[in-house]
């Protein structure tokens, strides 16, 4: 992330949508936190792939901080976003707009 957010520096980014979803697809459903109370690296990777996805332009959701991209602390939300996960990593042609998108039930 900082690379892509360092302005002086020379982009030279041609694959971020493979790397982003090659990311994601890596990361085990069973493992996301339901809650939000405890710091989680799993939260905060998706939440990176948020900015970076935001920054890029590949996310209409404006530019935040890695914070912000967080769900509400909802069980329920939480608990079918790791349901729709799941039936998203199965599928070949998934890439990481389509984990981003389950975001899009919450305040982002």
């Amino acid at each position: 992330m900082a690379t892509i957010e360092d302005e002086n520096k020379e982009r030279c980014i041609l694959n971020i949508l493979n790397c982003m979803t090659t990311i994601m697809k890596d990361i085990n459903p069973k493992k996301i936190p339901t809650t939000l109370r405890k710091k989680s690296s799993i939260w905060q990777t998706i939440c990176i792939m948020a900015r970076i996805a935001s920054i890029e332009g590949h996310w209409p959701v404006p530019v935040q901080d890695v914070g912000d991209y967080l769900p509400p602390n909802n069980t329920v939300f939480l608990k079918e976003f790791v349901a729709r996960w799941v039936e998203l990593k199965e599928k070949p042609e998934t890439d990481a707009m389509d984990f981003l998108r389950l975001l899009a039930g919450s305040k982002v």
